[in-house]
């Protein structure tokens, strides 16, 4: 992997109209280490910048307590849960992959109610045909026009499982348990830089989990080093925006004034 001519050319620019040492977030350490390769040495792998959507003093916290209430549900009762799906960008192109992830969703969904997330417009089309009577048209969902109609949805869910980086990050800046399953790279790049709950694709299509409990279990989250690593984060965009004039809306600064342990 390396950067093109131009986008090295870009950087260097940037570089130039900042006085920040790092003055260009990239989504994980794999692309900083392609940058600074490619000689581009102000790249810093930061992951997305919607996590810093939530105002929340303690996000992970928030996190954590909804997380255990959701597990103490599922090990308590029968009760269906009401699940966001976030669909996985692939395609059904004979190597298998889409099916095999659908098919643990649809596992899982069997005794939940699921709403499932559309993000491109083969999303759902694609989801009706492999479920093959398993998902009603009326349970697919797809917020065209911004995203607050988007958020207010995931707001009265009780927890989200993704395979897409957005759909699951909607679910964690609105203080929703959310568990990911990473389809590529460029997804597992930025769970790592923001330490977000998920399950490798490999580890979950080998165990072929049938059940929400299974899935939460092998997330292992830790939302204390999540909290830290996300102050840590809006520090660092601070310091970028400063840079180059610009202030940090207050709510972010009174989120990293406070420390937690």
């Amino acid at each position: 992997m390396k950067l093109a001519e131009h986008q090295l050319t870009f950087m260097n620019e940037v570089a130039k109209r900042n006085t920040a040492e790092k003055s260009v977030s990239v989504r994980g350490e794999l692309t900083e280490t392609v940058c600074a390769n490619a000689g581009a040495m102000n790249c810093i792998s930061l992951g997305c910048p919607s996590l810093t959507i939530s105002r929340a003093p303690d996000l992970g916290q928030v996190l954590e307590t909804k997380w255990n209430d959701v597990v103490t549900k599922l090990k308590g009762s029968d009760e269906a849960l009401k699940i966001g799906i976030g669909l996985p960008a692939l395609f059904r192109n004979g190597d298998g992959r889409y099916e095999r992830v659908v098919d643990m969703i649809l596992s899982i969904c069997e005794k939940h109610d699921c709403h499932y997330i559309a993000q491109a417009p083969y999303d759902k089309s694609q989801l009706i045909s492999h479920a093959k009577g398993k998902v009603k048209e009326e349970k697919v969902f797809h917020f065209k026009e911004g995203v607050e109609r988007w958020f207010e949805f995931m707001r009265g869910l009780d927890v989200v499982a993704s395979t897409r980086i957005h759909g699951g990050m909607a679910g964690i800046s609105n203080g929703i348990p959310t568990v990911i399953v990473p389809t590529d790279l460029r997804i597992l790049e930025l769970i790592n830089a923001m330490e977000l709950p998920h399950v490798p694709f490999e580890e979950a299509m080998k165990s072929n989990f049938t059940s929400l409990a299974q899935l939460m279990v092998a997330a292992e989250p830790d939302f204390k080093k999540f909290e830290r690593n996300r102050r840590s984060r809006i520090k660092y965009y601070k310091g970028m925006l400063e840079s180059i004039g610009l202030e940090m809306d207050p709510a972010l600064v009174n989120i990293i004034s406070n420390e937690v342990e």
